[in-house]
Formats: structure tokens, sequence, C-alpha cells
């Protein structure tokens, strides 16, 4: 990796971790974040939706489902007082490794290109908890992104590029430890304005600076700028 960079004209990097990293080689780093098409992937129906169920929701890959082990005991402690489903979207063959969750109903759901969205849209909270490693710290939030595109209210370890999506209290919540993944999904679950709150501003926190439309226009710049 270091002497890609080395011998690149230009890097861009995903992340604040990743840029952090390739300066120490380059001098001609940009970051450009992990971008969202915003006309695609926008606010639907699921907003106030009526029903005696909650569900939390989780979309990724078979190599992080191990991240939801740090919501077991959380989830485990409010399924006693609410109605809870867990709703994990993933690879249709890692649906035998999904960790095990007590005192709410866990529904694994094959990942699927042409329901994306239609199945993230009714997720009442996106999550995404992550481990405090090296490998975690340059992950460029993709997840955090397409909840809050969506209009869905969103909680992410404070972890990498977590810190720079999410402003705490503000558009979503982040999470340092399992007593604020407790403390702050029960706020969520319970508090209808705060929801309706965060799904405006976690919306507009991606118009405003992971757009793809945006985004694009600087990365064509940059490429311009070599010639």
């Amino acid at each position: 990796m270091r002497t890609i960079i080395e011998i690149s004209d230009v890097v861009i990097t995903g992340s604040h971790h990743l840029k952090d990293y390739a300066l120490k080689f380059s001098k001609n780093v940009f970051l450009i974040p992990t971008s969202i098409d915003t006309d695609k992937w926008k606010p639907g129906s699921n907003l106030e939706r009526d029903k005696n169920g909650f569900c939390i929701g989780w979309c990724g890959t078979g190599s992080n489902l191990k991240y939801l082990n740090l919501l077991r005991e959380p989830l485990s402690v409010l399924g006693k007082k609410f109605n809870i489903e867990l709703k994990i979207i993933g690879p249709e063959s890692e649906a035998e490794n999904l960790p095990e969750f007590k005192n709410v109903k866990s529904n694994y759901q094959s990942w699927n290109l042409d329901n994306e969205i239609e199945v993230i849209s009714k997720f009442d909270i996106g999550i995404m908890p992550l481990y405090d490693g090296e490998p975690e710290r340059g992950k460029c939030g993709l997840k955090l992104l397409q909840y809050m595109s969506l209009g869905i209210p969103a909680i992410g370890s404070a972890v990498g590029e977590n810190r720079y999506i999410v402003e705490d209290g503000i558009n979503g919540f982040l999470a340092a430890d399992k007593e604020e993944w407790l403390k702050k999904l029960e706020m969520l679950i319970t508090d209808k304005d705060l929801r309706k709150r965060f799904s405006i501003e976690g919306r507009r926190r991606v118009l405003e600076r992971y757009s793809l439309k945006d985004n694009a226009k600087k990365l064509t710049q940059i490429i311009e700028s070599l010639n």
C-alpha cells in the first residue's frame, strides 16, 4: 500500500483516518467521502408508521456480522421492555453465523440489490456498531449514510469516520460502550419527536456533505487539475 501511494499522482481517500495515513507517503491526498445517490436513496413512508413492534435494523457483509455482538446485552435488556424486531440484512451464505439474541425477535434476510432500499426503508432505527480497532477506524460509514439518506434515525459506534458523519444528539447518536447503546436506543424508541428530528437532520447532513452529485464534481476537478 505504501508503494502504491508513493507512485500515485493523486490519492483519494474515503475517511479522515485513511487520509492521515496516506499523507505520510504523499502530499497530494484528497478526502472524498463515501457518497450517496440522494435522488435514489430518499425518505419514503417509513417515518411514522403505526404498528405494534419496533424494528431496529442492520445491513452489511458477512465479515461484519461480528460487530452485532456488541448489542447482545443492550438488546436483551430492551427486549424485556419493548416489542423489538432486529432485522439483519446480509449475504445468504452467512445466515447460520448470526449471533444469538435474547428477548428480541431476530429476522435475517438475504441482501438483494433490487430491493435493498425498500427493505432498509422499513427500519425504525439503523445501527452501525464497530469495535475500536485500526481496521474499524478506517471504515467510511456507508451504513450510517444509507440510513440517514433514507430519513432513518441512526446510531453508530463512536469510532473512526462515524464521528465525522454523526453530530451526537443533533442528527443521530454515537455510542462509546454498551451502556450508551442501551441508553440511546431506549431514548429513540420512546421519543417520537427525537426520531423525527434525527430523520430530518440526518437527511440534511447527507445532502450537505455526502451527495454523489456534489462529490463527483469534486473528483472531476481533482482529476482535471492533473493535466
